[in-house]
This record gives structure tokens, sequence and C-alpha cells, in this order.
């Protein structure tokens, strides 16, 4: 008898185990349920603008083709400019090493040979010459270059790049296999604009013998003989979210908020978010980070990646210039619409960001600050009509008219003035004059 009832009670026991095991599978989630939601970080700015690559985002600005004497210029919105600088990315360059040209080589230059001139609006620092080629790129012997130059030598034979450094009057040369150098020459012949070179260091042709003892270094600004035609736009104007920006904290719903009259600040001890209500901008620093330095490159690529997660490009912006800050380097990019530079002369503190800059610092291997407008341009003008940039004569007029010389100019360069309107903004057309000080001053037609 007590078998027969451990033997029931046994099978009740097993009976019973199988209903639990079976409970328990059937209640339980399923793997796919229990897979940890990936949430999607909002995404700002349209995803064209994440699809420049970084060897244009340092190119230089503009283009100036040479041929026997006769230079004219090609701006970033023809598509020839881009067709270079895709060409020279894929170029294959010699380690380049110091050369001392002679007036005769300048003169050969400005005066007979074939060839093209790259000017930076700002020095480019020479680590970051590797961006603009597919190769790694060794570069001493120079810390800034303000200019390329790619030209055949004196028997035409091979070509040449020079990378100039005007500051520092140095040059590097490396001989390059431009593929189809001669013929692009060729084609590109009919679609530059012509343009005149005015010199503000050095004036061709340079004396030989009395040059040649002092060094000579000669260098030009280029403008048009005629009227420059340019498109002037109205855009409306976009605003991101403070909610949309959050993303760059690890857990956006692990933060705590600091008010403040300006506006907010929001940390989870790591990262820092500031929000000024009042300017519409907002600063981004990472707490983590410890003064270091790399070489450009690595910097650039470190800061258009952490750009690319969030599509914080949120329009066409390029390298404007690189500032030493703290032990570490302050990259400020300009923006840039229809191929030219946008600058904003409204009230702004030293060192804000407008509508016209993203301000970007790298230390280490992250970006430790991030600092923008939270408005921007939307992707398409509502308006745009051709507008006349003066010529010549009446540009050098008005420089005389501002107390300024051509020897105090880097460069001179169409751009526009952005001029903020409520809920949207016009880009007016004007010449633009970079100062060897730094500074900058438009000349409004």
């Amino acid at each position: 008898m007590k078998e027969r009832i451990k033997s029931a009670a046994l099978f009740l026991l097993i009976v019973l185990s199988f209903l639990q095991t079976g409970m328990l599978w059937y209640s339980s989630p399923s793997y796919q349920e229990n897979k940890p939601s990936y949430i999607q970080p909002p995404l700002i700015g349209n995803e064209q603008y994440n699809q420049i690559p970084l060897h244009e985002r340092v190119a230089p600005f503009p283009i100036v083709v040479h041929r026997s004497g006769k230079p004219g210029w090609i701006l970033p919105n023809e598509p020839a400019y881009r067709d270079f600088l895709n060409r020279l990315y894929q170029a294959q360059w010699d380690e380049p090493e110091p050369v001392v040209p002679q007036p005769k080589e300048w003169n050969h230059l400005y005066q007979k040979a074939v060839g093209v001139e790259l000017q930076f609006t700002n020095d480019l620092p020479a680590d970051a010459i590797d961006v603009m080629n597919r190769e790694e790129i060794s570069v001493s012997g120079i810390n800034q270059i303000s200019r390329i130059w790619i030209h055949g030598d004196s028997r035409g034979e091979n070509t040449r790049l020079w990378l100039i450094s005007d500051r520092e009057r140095k040059v590097l040369e490396s001989e390059i296999d431009f593929p189809e150098f001669n013929a692009w020459l060729a084609e590109v012949e009919r679609k530059v604009q012509p343009v005149k070179p005015h010199f503000v260091t050095g004036k061709i042709p340079l004396d030989e013998e009395k040059d040649g003892k002092h060094s000579a270094f000669p260098s030009a600004v280029y403008l048009p003989d005629l009227p420059l035609t340019v498109r002037s736009y109205t855009y409306p104007l976009k605003q991101i979210k403070v909610e949309d920006i959050k993303w760059l904290f690890t857990d956006p719903n692990q933060i705590w908020t600091l008010p403040s009259e300006e506006g907010d600040t929001y940390t989870d001890g790591n990262r820092m978010l500031q929000h000024n209500q009042r300017k519409q901008t907002m600063v981004y620093r990472d707490l983590r980070s410890e003064p270091k330095t790399s070489s450009a490159a690595i910097e650039l690529e470190i800061l258009n990646q952490f750009m690319k997660t969030h599509n914080g490009w949120t329009g066409s912006y390029s390298l404007d210039r690189r500032i030493k800050e703290d032990n570490i380097h302050l990259y400020i990019f300009r923006l840039m619409v229809g191929g030219l530079p946008v600058y904003w002369p409204g009230e702004k503190e030293k060192g804000e960001a407008g509508p016209d800059t993203i301000r970007l610092k790298v230390s280490s291997d992250r970006v430790a600050e991030y600092h923008r407008s939270l408005r921007y341009l939307s992707s398409e003008p509502s308006d745009s009509q051709d507008a006349l940039l003066p010529g010549l004569d009446t540009v050098i007029r008005e420089l005389a008219d501002r107390g300024l010389s051509l020897n105090q100019l880097r460069r001179l360069i169409p751009g526009y003035q952005l001029k903020v309107l409520r809920d949207h903004v016009r880009l007016e057309p004007v010449w633009i004059a970079l100062k060897k000080n730094g500074e900058s001053v438009l000349l409004i037609p």
C-alpha cells in the first residue's frame, strides 16, 4: 500500500514539474522581446551634408589656373572645382623636400608656366595635408601651408607640386603623378573667369639679381576686371531643439538639470550641455578630456565622425582655421553657400558661434567642446536672384576709402554677408578682404 502511495506521489510530482516548466516556458518573453531596444538619436541636418568627404572640407578656395601669364579662377560652385580636388586626392605624391625658389622660377610660374594655384583662405596646418590625399604624406620643415601650386617644370618633363608657406617664406617641393593634368587644363580653359593678379608681397617680374639677394617671395590676390555675377539668397531659419541634442549623453534619461536665467545646464557628471535661451546657442563639454593634441589629420577625422553621428553638419561647412587654446586645438568651420563663405557681422562676443560657424575642440581621442548656434539655414532657399559684385576698379577704390592697402591683405575673395531677419536670413554678396593680422573686412557694394 505504501509503495502505491509513493508511486502515485512521485507520478504527481513529475506531472506538476512538467506543468510548471510548460507554464514558465509559455509565459516567459521571447528572445526578441528581451532584446534591449535601440533608440536612434535624432538626426538634425540633411544627410547630403554628411556625405561631403573630408578632403573637401579642408579644400582651398579659389583655384587659380595659370596659362602663360593669363590667370583665371574656378569658384567652388563649378563642377570643375570638385573634379580637380578629387583628382588631387587620387594623385601620387613623392615626399616633399625643401627648396629655395629663385626669382627666375617665380617669374616663370607667374608669366610662362601652365599650372594651378590653390589658395587657402587661412593657412592650413601642415600636418593636415594628409587629408587632401588618399596616401599618408610626411611633411616637415613648415608649420602652415598658404598655397599649393602644381605646375610643369621649366623643361615640361615632370609635374611638380609646391607647398608654400607665405608666413614662413618657405617652399616644399614634390614630384606628383597627376593623371591627365594637361588634358584637365585644356578642358577648363574655356570655363575659367579671367582675373588679374595684384601683388601683396613682391612684384612680378622680379629682378633676378636684386631680388635674388633678398629672397623675394611674391604673393597675389586676384580680381576680375568686370563685375562678378553671384546669386543672392533668402533662406528660412530652422531651429535645433535642445531635446534633440541630449543624445550627446550616454543615457539622456540619466541626467540632471541646473536651471539659470540664461538657460538650463544639463549634466551626467561626465559631460555638460549649456543652453543659452536668449542667444539660442549651445556649448557641449566632455569633462573627461585631458589636454593632449594629435596631428591635424587625426583630429579632423575624430571631429568629422562626431558630427556625422547626429547629422550635425547642418550645411556645407569648410575648415576656416585652427587655433591653439588651453593646450588643445580649436577648429572653426565656416558655412559655405553656393561655394562661397558666409560671414555674419552680427553682435556676438569674441569666441561665440553664430549661424555662420561651428566651433569644435579636440583633445586626445574625443571632442572636448562643441559650440554652435541652434539656428541654421534650411536646405533649400525660399528665394534667389542674380546680383553683381563690382569689378576691379571699384574694389580698389573701396579699399582706398577704407584706408586699406593691398600689402595689408592676405586674400580678397567673394562671399556672403548674412543678415538675420526673424524667421529667415538674407545672404547678400560682398567682397571679403582678409587682412594679414586675421581681421576680415566686408566690402559691401
